[in-house]
């Protein structure tokens, strides 16, 4: 194992000031493997992966707080960058990341210790497996940024490597004012956000250490004909993206896995960049939550419809990235610190899904190699869910981290069933997702 510490090639100074949503989210990293089926030469990535930084130097920056106020200082700290050899081969790293036992495949951000500033804001491990394989684990701070800013980085990383053009980010010092600047009129008309309490927060941060460790990941697998059907029948009286149509199928089951529980909200972070007509290279957390209320017996189509008309008038009537953030200059910086998304509850909780399919994962290319699978390792907080792409692309997988007793609800024969009756016995189904897929 070799571990050296990646910079930009030239250093651009920035402090950057983060807005409401980045604080919302200054606990939490996020950790995402890409494998491919080709041995790369990790001396190239890492040469490429330092001319990256040079255009996304928010990456191998720090946090730190400046009276009271959260900033991402980019001085060209830099990024650790570990190579590693494995007996362990593709299918069998990919079946890890998939029973929640893919931690040596990343090395792990500490989400609320990064927040104070002590340690690096993004890691990178690469994994050379056993038949030639290659497995990529990046672990990133989320006050960085998006889905969409990794797959900035990811993209610009490619394009290093193979000396095309790169194309340049849109990196601001105050995120805040750039927003209010450029948000269209409208939106929501109350907060997205609430302080928790000095009393709920020590609960909740007990709640999560406790609870966490118990939960258990459901992961489910929707072929693309399955898919079809699915849309087919939902979709009768109004369109719906494939992603609804997954999204209220499966709330329909969840909804159901505990009968004492009439009402959950779900709550699915939108990418504003396309919704609002800002620029699609902006970094940053440019994201709003669509909440959808779920009512028990609820049918899928139902809950797919409520979802896409969100979306559909989500700029006007829904963006809350604007009122959010007066919110927190209302409260303070000291009690902004304490600002959660307002259907967060650890002890009741309610479902959070993200969308991390439609983001070309699978374009990307190292070495004219393109990703074959992308895996997004489980939250451990009840509810948290993923929607993304199954292998090479084709279908959709649906994880959600859930509390023992719905996860064994889920599994049931009858919600089984009930997630099933759209999948033929002669749908082409990958072969791994057969295997470790629900």
């Amino acid at each position: 194992m070799s571990t050296q510490t990646i910079k930009p090639t030239h250093v651009r100074r920035l402090d950057i000031r983060c807005n409401v949503t980045d604080i919302v989210l200054s606990n939490v990293a996020n950790h995402l493997v890409f494998f491919f089926r080709r041995r790369l030469d990790a001396r190239v990535l890492a040469d490429a992966f330092g001319q990256a930084l040079t255009n996304l130097p928010v990456f191998a920056g720090r946090l730190t707080l400046v009276r009271g106020a959260l900033y991402i200082r980019c001085k060209g700290q830099g990024v650790p960058f570990t190579s590693v050899s494995s007996d362990r081969e593709l299918h069998e790293a990919i079946r890890s990341v998939t029973e929640d036992t893919g931690d040596w495949l990343v090395d792990p951000v500490n989400g609320a210790v990064a927040r104070w500033g002590f340690g690096a804001l993004c890691k990178v491990r690469i994994t050379h497996l056993a038949d030639g394989a290659t497995a990529i684990g990046v672990s990133f701070h989320h006050a960085i940024g998006d889905m969409a800013s990794l797959m900035i980085l990811m993209k610009t990383w490619s394009a290093a490597v193979s000396g095309e053009p790169i194309r340049e980010p849109v990196i601001v010092e105050d995120r805040a004012a750039y927003l209010d600047k450029h948000l269209p009129a409208g939106g929501a008309g109350k907060p997205g956000v609430r302080c928790l309490g000095l009393l709920e927060a020590a609960r909740s941060l007990l709640h999560l250490a406790v609870d966490g460790r118990r939960l258990r990941t459901l992961s489910l697998y929707f072929g693309d004909a399955e898919i079809t059907r699915m849309r087919d029948t939902y979709g009768s009286r109004m369109w719906l993206s494939a992603n609804d149509t997954v999204c209220g199928h499966v709330c329909e089951a969840l909804m159901s896995a505990d009968p004492t529980v009439r009402r959950r909200t779900v709550a699915i972070p939108v990418n504003t960049r396309s919704r609002c007509g800002l620029d699609p290279m902006l970094v940053g957390n440019i994201l709003s939550a669509l909440n959808v209320d779920m009512m028990q017996r609820e049918t899928g189509r139902s809950i797919a419809e409520s979802i896409r008309h969100g979306l559909n008038h989500f700029a006007d009537e829904h963006c809350d990235m604007r009122i959010n953030q007066k919110f927190l200059e209302s409260v303070g910086n000291w009690r902004g610190a304490r600002c959660v998304a307002s259907g967060f509850n650890p002890t009741r909780w309610n479902p959070l899904i993200t969308n991390v399919s439609g983001f070309g994962v699978h374009r990307i290319c190292f070495e004219d190699t393109p990703v074959t699978h992308c895996a997004v390792l489980s939250v451990p907080v009840a509810g948290h869910g993923v929607l993304i792409e199954g292998m090479d692309g084709k279908g959709l997988v649906f994880r959600v981290t859930l509390p023992r007793s719905d996860f064994e609800a889920m599994a049931s024969r009858e919600i089984q069933e009930h997630l099933r009756k759209f999948r033929h016995a002669d749908d082409d189904i990958p072969q791994l997702h057969r295997e470790v897929h629900v």
